[in-house]
């Protein structure tokens, strides 16, 4: 290798151009130098000179061996721009958004790159329901409407369903549920449970006959009880005859029982009635005189003056009585 010269001028950032001259010298002191020609596959003959004072033909060249290359390293500070952003809404809030940039040498070679971003909402919106509540029964109630929010987009909010289940009487519970969904199909649920419960007794009275009626024996008379309940249903009304049971009636009203046959003396009645929750009242009681009275028979009749009761001779009647 006889020199390599270097030449910068014209090239842009590092590049250049390298040129290197051999020389091929044979055992007569014959040479022949090569140097590459354009592209640098080709070669050119720079010169020949004798050594010594012998002739003979030149030494054969053989370019495929030993080919010089060319090389090139590019080199420097790289200038990188954005080229655009592309963003593509997507449900709600979210979107997908894509940058694209070049770097560009000092030659004016360029590449360029992209990066995407990606804004997923994968967050269930926020459904708050009221508590559970307790209400009597016969009082006005309602669900109370929950809210929702959500941190990306709006929320819709329907009924998913209501539970009812029947307790005692004509009480019951009642579940709604509610499901809250944002613009993405992310969705929350939540429920209210209203409580409706019968703790009032029903009310009780006996209205035939009146308190201080008086009837002749032997007495036959009707004794005949109203009940009003909140929840409408009495499941049984008990007739007493002081503390003797008298009747137990399960239909509905009317509620009675059918006495005959009463002797005569005082009796005191009052009625019992029991709810479909079991609740009760007994009614104030009722108190009434069968008088004796015979069309053969004068008897002696007083009236007492402490109650105003008339007051006869007993008879040994026994009473019937028919319950309805």
């Amino acid at each position: 290798m006889l020199n390599t010269v270097t030449n910068t001028a014209g090239h842009c950032g590092s590049t250049f151009d390298a040129t290197r001259t051999w020389q091929a010298t044979d055992a007569c002191g014959k040479q022949q130098q090569l140097q590459p020609e354009g592209d640098g596959r080709r070669y050119q003959r720079a010169r020949s000179s004798p050594v010594g004072t012998r002739t003979g033909p030149s030494p054969a060249v053989q370019p495929g061996l030993s080919t010089p290359r060319q090389s090139r390293t590019n080199s420097g500070t790289n200038a990188i721009t954005i080229i655009g952003t592309v963003t593509n809404a997507a449900c709600g809030s979210t979107f997908s958004a894509t940058r694209t940039w070049q770097a560009t040498d000092a030659c004016g070679n360029f590449a360029r790159c992209s990066q995407t971003v990606t804004i997923l909402d994968t967050t269930a919106p926020v459904i708050n329901c009221s508590a559970n509540k307790t209400v009597q029964l016969g009082a006005a109630w309602t669900f109370d409407t929950p809210t929702a929010s959500d941190s990306c987009s709006s929320v819709s909010v329907i009924i998913v369903g209501t539970v009812t289940n029947a307790g005692c009487g004509k009480s019951l519970v009642a579940t709604r549920t509610w499901k809250a969904t944002d613009a993405c199909g992310n969705s929350a649920q939540c429920s209210q449970t209203v409580s409706v419960v019968d703790t009032t007794p029903p009310s009780v009275t006996i209205i035939s006959p009146t308190n201080g009626a008086v009837f002749i024996a032997p007495a036959s008379f009707t004794l005949l009880a109203d009940a009003q309940d909140a929840g409408g249903v009495i499941r049984v009304m008990e007739f007493f005859f002081g503390t003797n049971a008298l009747a137990k009636v399960t239909n509905e009203a009317p509620y009675f029982v059918v006495l005959t046959n009463l002797a005569p003396g005082n009796y005191t009645f009052y009625a019992k009635a029991t709810d479909g929750c079991g609740l009760t009242a007994t009614s104030a009681p009722v108190t009434i005189t069968v008088a004796a009275h015979s069309a053969q028979q004068h008897q002696q009749r007083s009236i007492r003056p402490a109650n105003g009761l008339l007051q006869a001779d007993r008879a040994s009647f026994e009473p019937n009585v028919f319950d309805h």
